[in-house]
């Protein structure tokens, strides 16, 4: 069971991180960077004018919301794959722990067995 888990949340890792890679960059490729680039066009030209310092601030708004937004996206999927592929891998150490542990426990219950019987003979 534990190997399907790990294998499950390995894949689900993976698909959170490509899945934000790709739709970040989608969404980053869909920003409109033209009503920015002419509102700032505007205000360079008369930069006295207050309707112009407006659109063009929010303008910068707008367009630095919508980068926050695809950039959220990029690292949130990165993020949260790089967690899933990191409990994975906790889930498998602990099981690779645990079979050291029993192979251990496993030798040292032969070892005490070897030491009695040579306690015993040493007696006789």
């Amino acid at each position: 069971m534990k190997e399907r888990i790990e294998k499950i949340l390995n894949i689900v890792g993976w698909v959170f991180m490509v899945s934000g890679i790709l739709l970040g960059l989608i969404t980053y490729g869909g920003i409109d960077k033209e009503p920015y680039e002419n509102a700032k066009e505007a205000y360079e030209s008369i930069p006295d004018n207050e309707l112009a310092q407006a659109a063009y601030q929010t303008a910068l708004n707008i367009y630095n919301v919508q980068f926050t937004y695809a950039m959220s996206i990029l690292f949130g999927g990165i993020v949260i794959g790089l967690l899933f592929i990191g409990f994975a891998r906790i889930i498998e150490l602990l099981k690779e722990k645990n079979e050291r542990d029993y192979k251990t426990a496993q030798l040292v219950s032969r070892i005490d067995t070897h030491l009695t019987e040579l306690k015993d003979i040493n007696h006789s």
